[in-house]
């Protein structure tokens, strides 16, 4: 099908922002600008002047905790895991992960996020989710020791790769995850960067999210944890690291080189008293990093244009530098460094690259006047502007309506889940 959009501003990369027409054939972007004369366009969209931009995409989360949103607030992580999200999560059923990750997946689209990266359990039914609602995902089965090293887990993420990794036309791909240093002793994590490589899988962790995971990740192995993964031979241009707040220099110096990639959850880290990462740091060292929300437990909510902003903002106040963290570096951590790091040709809207495009609402107040379209879509826009989301060139969400969610279904179910829980 070929999809025509017309008196458009388009973002086209965030270093261009250009007035014309976009046109989609099938799941790909055919042109920006000019029309040529041999497209025939199915759907003709007029935008009104409003702005068409890449899809936002969340590196790091854990869609199904949208079940556990406001149920674990004013605690710092340990607690807030240990005394509350562990419990909670004992509970979980594929059915309820099925239903969470529906109303994520509602929460993304209604928001303008099109791609996710997320780590979580029954990710079988997440993908079933994923697969219904009509979102893009990187997916990974949670890998912990448990009582057996971790061999059953890595037995799920291994069947989840088999069954799911490129299914859905391409949109779904499966990593795999071990959870953290601290949850995966040396044989869990070596056994996962070696199923990693085997697969030529992702290889997503969380990575020295507080200071208490830092210090005594020093005193069991006598490395930092970016250290102690480059030891196991797992920090490599495969390896997506989500938080890294307390990293060092020789940490960043450490990921710059081997082309790792950072997931930087701004909201989520300062929530939970976590810390604020060293992004300027990073950027320094020429690291890949990427936007997340983390979960819905710990945000509560899943909505990407507060990371843009936040990110944007945070760490000028942090260094007192206005030139740190610019909106262009804030939109390329939210779009084509995503996209980039997952390994999906999104991220920008270009001929050949995938259709996974937003539609921005400008006539609104919050947008007038839009002088320059970069710096309003990090500092002015919001979830709420969004009024048409694309991927794969298909449209899910348009002006208030979502035609692959039946929203009011998911309502209910989430409701009765909720209620079992006594939440």
């Amino acid at each position: 099908m070929n999809t025509l959009f017309t008196n458009a501003r388009i973002l086209v990369s965030t270093g261009e922002v250009i007035a014309g027409c976009l046109g989609v054939t099938d799941k790909l972007i055919a042109f920006t600008g000019e029309v040529p004369e041999d497209f025939k366009a199915q759907r003709v969209i007029d935008c009104e002047g409003d702005l068409l931009m890449p899809g936002l995409v969340n590196a790091h989360t854990h869609l199904a905790m949208t079940l556990f949103r406001n149920a674990a607030d004013d605690m710092e992580l340990s607690s807030w895991l240990r005394e509350r999200i562990w419990p909670l999560e004992d509970q979980l059923t594929g059915e309820d992960a099925y239903w969470g990750t529906m109303l994520a997946a509602a929460e993304c689209i209604r928001g303008g996020c099109t791609c996710v990266n997320d780590m979580y359990f029954f990710m079988d039914r997440t993908a079933q989710a994923v697969a219904d609602a009509g979102i893009r995902a990187m997916l990974g089965q949670g890998i912990v020791t448990g009582n057996d090293d971790g061999k059953s887990r890595l037995a799920l993420a291994k069947s989840l790769f088999e069954e799911f990794d490129g299914a859905e036309d391409g949109r779904i791909k499966i990593a795999i995850t071990p959870h953290a240093e601290y949850t995966c002793n040396k044989a869990t994590l070596a056994a996962a960067g070696d199923l990693a490589d085997r697969l030529g899988a992702r290889l997503h962790i969380h990575l020295s999210e507080t200071f208490q995971e830092h210090e005594e990740c020093k005193l069991r192995h006598e490395l930092t944890p970016a250290a102690y993964l480059a030891s196991l031979g797992m920090l490599h241009e495969r390896t997506l690291l989500a938080h890294c707040v307390h990293i060092d220099e020789d940490d960043a110096a450490l990921i710059g080189e081997a082309k790792a990639h950072v997931l930087h959850c701004p909201q989520s880290n300062l929530k939970l008293g976590s810390g604020i990462a060293p992004v300027p740091a990073m950027l320094a060292h020429r690291i890949n990093v990427c936007l997340g929300t983390d979960g819905a437990a710990s945000n509560n909510n899943l909505d990407m244009f507060e990371e843009l902003r936040l990110a944007a903002t945070l760490h000028k106040g942090v260094t007192g530098n206005a030139t740190d963290v610019t909106a262009k570096q804030a939109l390329s951590m939210a779009t084509v460094n995503g996209a980039y790091a997952l390994g999906f040709n999104a991220g920008r809207l270009t001929a050949g690259a995938l259709a996974d495009i937003i539609r921005i609402a400008t006539k609104v107040p919050n947008m007038v006047p839009a002088n320059d379209l970069r710096s309003a879509a990090v500092y002015s826009a919001s979830a709420a502007d969004v009024r048409m989301t694309m991927v794969n060139g298909r449209i899910l969400y348009e002006n208030g309506e979502f035609y692959t969610i039946d929203i009011d279904r998911v309502y209910a179910e989430v409701g009765r889940i909720v209620e079992r829980y006594g939440l």
